[in-house]
């Protein structure tokens, strides 16, 4: 099974870019009427001073108020002001390998940008909890053939951020669609798969924003066709930007 859009995950990257966007895009202000909305801009005025029976005003020269300045920064992705998911957690890029079999030669090179929910537990003393959205696209490469990919789906970050050095471990599942299912001479079955995961991280620095992560990954089409191979492979994440 192949798709018509041997490209769509580089036109998914850029609608996802687009989306982004649109977080730092103001909303539309609401209609009003003529007699509610005033023509002249805001301004500060010095106080008066009463001198006699006249008026006598202070030389400083009048200011607008930028009324943009009190408003919020988002820092989480919105469409129009309207919350599309939670924050930002890691902004990075992945290179990967097969662990043998026949797609032992398979490469793969992903960005991508994991959304942290608003929900969070403390399982374990030390430990929390808290699950991601995790979107990626990129491309799978094996021998002088190419493969386009993009996938979304939940992961489960357990972290220990309190401890002497600060782990993490991600358990994910995302379904994961690939503009071809044929590598060379091998078939992977179908173009529509699932990639699971777990993951081990590290924060460091003196903020603890930079993070490097060790990542095990198995997609296959889960029995969808009876041809099913999967693949294995190990991957070395270098995230860019973390909250």
């Amino acid at each position: 099974m192949q798709l018509s859009q041997p490209k769509f995950a580089l036109q998914t990257t850029l609608f996802l870019l687009l989306l982004i966007a649109a977080a730092n895009t103001p909303a539309a202000e609401s209609a009003m009427s003529s007699g509610e909305r005033q023509s002249q801009p805001i301004t500060d005025f010095n106080s008066s001073s009463l001198s006699g029976s006249g008026f006598a005003t202070s030389n400083a020269v009048p200011t607008a108020r930028d009324e943009r300045a009190d408003r919020p920064v988002p820092d989480d992705l919105r469409l129009f002001h309207i919350p599309l998911v939670g924050k930002i957690q890691d902004i990075g890029f992945r290179v990967a390998t097969g662990d043998g079999g026949k797609f032992d030669d398979l490469t793969q090179q992903a960005f991508f940008v994991d959304f942290r929910l608003p929900w969070t537990w403390s399982p374990w003393t030390n430990v929390t909890a808290s699950p991601i959205l995790a979107f990626e696209t990129g491309r799978f490469s094996h021998s002088s053939e190419n493969r386009y990919f993009a996938s979304l789906g939940p992961t489960l970050r357990l972290a220990a951020d309190r401890w002497r050095v600060p782990l993490f471990m991600d358990l994910g599942l995302s379904p994961t669609i690939i503009d071809g299912s044929t590598y060379g001479d091998h078939d992977f079955g179908t173009s529509f798969n699932f990639t699971s995961h777990i993951g081990l991280g590290l924060r460091f620095g003196q903020s603890k924003n930079h993070v490097v992560k060790l990542r095990y990954q198995h997609i296959s089409n889960g029995g969808i066709d009876e041809v099913n191979p999967g693949v294995n492979m190990i991957g070395f994440d270098v995230v860019l930007w973390a909250r």
